[in-house]
């Protein structure tokens, strides 16, 4: 009784190899292409993450009947099988990007499974096919690890100079937000100190220009007392005048008077001498 399918428990034939998942649980093709084809998937039976490019194809020893090759002919198909293998790996490893990973779990996967095939030159040749591309493989695997370690490398350098200048960047932007708000403070300051000095100034100027119309009104009433002084003076001196004229007439009358009062007088004393 040959094994079954874990999914559809149909039994494995020749036209219907198995696949093998790495925990040990064996799928038809079509069931292995229908379940590992979907969006992360398990293992049916342990649910252990798997991808179809985990599964390996197995070729188990079937009971030789009427229908079935023989071992030459088996050892043609492997034959045939391990070519294509070696071309698929030769053209894998010429590409720039190459899985290399994977390329060297299928040829070492190959190589242990494909022992028997030192019965036969064909199987000698590719087993030697596999061994020579699979230290190539290795060498490159090697190349590949190294350039890694160096991308690595240099990704955390440019990490830590980016995380540098960021940080860098930060204390500028902090620098330069702290300096415009200190200039914003001083100025608003500034503009406090100077809406104080304006509001001194307009109670100054409200003040002085109460004084000026004090000033002016105090000047009004100089100016009038100024000009009823004048005109009283005026009038003083115009009666001072009339006073002055008087003066004068009363002084050459008394002029007059006393002229007249000596002649009288002179006369008077001319008569007693020719009397005498």
């Amino acid at each position: 009784m040959y094994a079954q399918c874990t999914i559809c428990l149909d039994e494995f034939t020749p036209s219907n190899s198995p696949m093998s998942t790495r925990c040990g649980h064996l799928y038809c093709v079509e069931c292995a292409a229908f379940h590992f084809g979907q969006e992360r998937p398990t293992c049916a039976i342990c649910r252990k993450p798997q991808t179809m490019s985990d599964l390996i194809k197995l070729f188990p020893s079937y009971p030789s009947d009427s229908t079935s090759h023989s071992p030459r002919e088996s050892l043609n198909g492997l034959g045939t099988i391990g070519n294509a293998e070696v071309d698929a790996c030769l053209e894998a490893l010429q590409a720039d990007d190459c899985p290399t990973e994977q390329a060297l779990y299928r040829l070492e996967l190959y190589l242990q499974l494909h022992f028997c095939f030192e019965e036969s030159s064909e199987g000698r040749h590719v087993w030697m096919s596999m061994a020579a591309i699979l230290a190539q493989l290795r060498i490159k695997a090697k190349d590949s690890d190294k350039r890694i370690l160096e991308l690595l490398k240099e990704h955390h350098t440019l990490k830590r100079t980016m995380e540098q200048r960021e940080a860098n960047s930060v204390q500028q932007i902090r620098r330069q937000r702290d300096e415009r708000r200190k200039r914003l403070q001083d100025q608003i300051l500034q503009q406090e100190e100077m809406k104080a000095e304006m509001h001194a100034i307009e109670e100054r100027y409200y003040v002085v220009q109460r004084e000026l119309a004090a000033a002016r009104e105090k000047s009004e009433k100089d100016r009038e007392v100024l000009t009823q002084v004048n005109v009283e003076m005026k009038r003083w001196r115009a009666t001072a005048a009339g006073y002055k004229k008087k003066y004068y007439a009363s002084k050459a009358q008394l002029t007059s008077f006393k002229k007249l009062a000596q002649g009288d007088i002179d006369h008077s004393s001319d008569e007693s001498l020719q009397i005498v």
